[in-house]
């Protein structure tokens, strides 16, 4: 038990230093987009990042969301959700793992997408 406590602060440090730099080397001015989507195999843990996620957000003046993808389907859930952000072209996205070649391909695509988004901002 003590060993999950630490996992899940560690976890959590390492969202508010994702955060944090997002933050700092963002345009002074502008909002960074993040969305954070988490999974729902252990309600406690993902709550817990979840509430550290929005805090986050609060305290760092982003604008960004969590979502908890519903625990039927999970894949084809997940798949729909990711290809739906693809769509909203975040400045972040941060994926809970999951090792489904089709996720694998989506978050590819927006890691392809920031690269061009990028290129159009300069």
């Amino acid at each position: 038990m003590r060993g999950k406590w630490y996992i899940l602060l560690i976890g959590a440090l390492f969202l508010v230093i994702v955060i944090g730099y997002i933050v700092k080397f963002h345009g002074a001015g502008d909002k960074p987009k993040v969305v954070v989507v988490l999974q729902d195999q252990d309600p406690q843990y993902w709550n817990i990042v979840k509430a550290g996620a929005e805090k986050g957000f609060r305290d760092f003046d982003i604008d960004g969301k969590v979502i908890v993808p519903s625990n039927e389907l999970k894949k084809d859930v997940l798949e729909r959700t990711l290809k739906g952000i693809l769509n909203e072209h975040p400045d972040v996205l941060v994926v809970s793992p999951d090792g489904s070649p089709a996720v694998r391909s989506i978050l590819e695509k927006f890691i392809e997408n920031i690269k061009g988004d990028k290129g159009r901002r300069c």
